[in-house]
This record gives structure tokens, sequence and C-alpha cells, in this order.
């Protein structure tokens, strides 16, 4: 059985101990496409359409790892996935447990409250991230929210915008 199986309909509580016991990697081991999915308590998979577009992110569909230390979120347009808000991989002490580990920052110029947020992903297996998304103003980072991102594949497979860097 993966890790991945069950991680639906738990509590969020159980999901930093979790993260805790999976490894770091290196942010190069990241470049990929990954389809996202919000997990946890129903309440919160209901939810995570509206929660996403107030956070700047309506009809997220996942992210782009598009080289070395950069990265796009992706957003669904009709039947297209386009790229939408840009953040940077870097290696930061984890909020939740101190160790160092790949953490997404957004930009200080991106939509209130994304340069609030940051994104921390550690391997639940070969195929997909858990990522624990959380404010990374003290004291709240204690209300981290979980994602999985399934990798899809090679960062080739969907172009990154015009001018982006490679």
């Amino acid at each position: 059985m993966s890790l991945t199986t069950g991680v639906h309909g738990k509590s969020i509580g159980p999901f930093p101990a979790l993260f805790r016991s999976l490894p770091v990697v290196p942010v190069e081991s990241l470049q990929g496409l990954y389809s996202g999915q919000l997990t946890g308590p129903l309440w919160l998979r209901l939810f995570s359409g509206p929660i996403l577009g107030l956070l700047g992110l309506p009809r997220w569909w996942g992210k782009l790892v598009a080289g070395p230390g950069v990265g796009f979120n992706l957003a669904r347009h009709g039947q297209a996935i386009a790229s939408t808000v840009p953040f940077t991989l870097e290696r930061r002490p984890s909020l939740i447990d101190g160790q160092l580990g790949v953490t997404l920052v957004y930009a200080e110029a991106a939509r209130l409250p994304l340069p609030w947020l940051v994104d921390e992903l550690r391997p639940l297996d070969e195929n997909t991230l858990l990522g624990m998304s959380m404010f990374a103003r003290q004291g709240l980072h204690r209300l981290p929210v979980p994602f999985l991102l399934h990798r899809l594949g090679p960062a080739t497979m969907l172009s990154a915008p015009a001018g982006s860097p490679r």
C-alpha cells in the first residue's frame, strides 16, 4: 500500500507528522509537470475551489517546475491548461520541522496574500509529492494545508510562458 492511499478524509492534524517523516530531496529532482489535488478532510476538498480563488489561484490545476529554481502554478482555462502565478524553488529550513528542504516562494509583487504564503514539498512516493501550504509569518505556519502533486511527466510537456527563464 502506498503512502498516498488513505490520505483523503483525514483531518489536517496528522499531516505535519506525516510530512516530518518524509525524506528531503534536492530542488533539481523536482523538475516536471504535476497535477494538483487538495487532500485532507471533506470540507477542505469541497471548498478548495473558492479557497484557492480567494488566494489568487482560481481554477488551479497543478504546478510546472520548469527548470532549476523556477516554476509556475497552472490553471484550467476552458480545455486548456495555462501557466499563471510564478514561484521560485529555494532550499530553506522547513517551518514544520526545521530541516533544510524545498520551499516554493511567491514574489512580493504577486497578488495578496500569495507573497505571505510558502509551499513546502516532500515526496510521498516516486510520483507524488506532499505539499504543505502555509503562511510564512510566525505563528501562522502552525496551520499548514496539505495538497498532493502527481507527476505526469517532464516539464517539457507544457511550455512555460514566452520570456520566462528556462
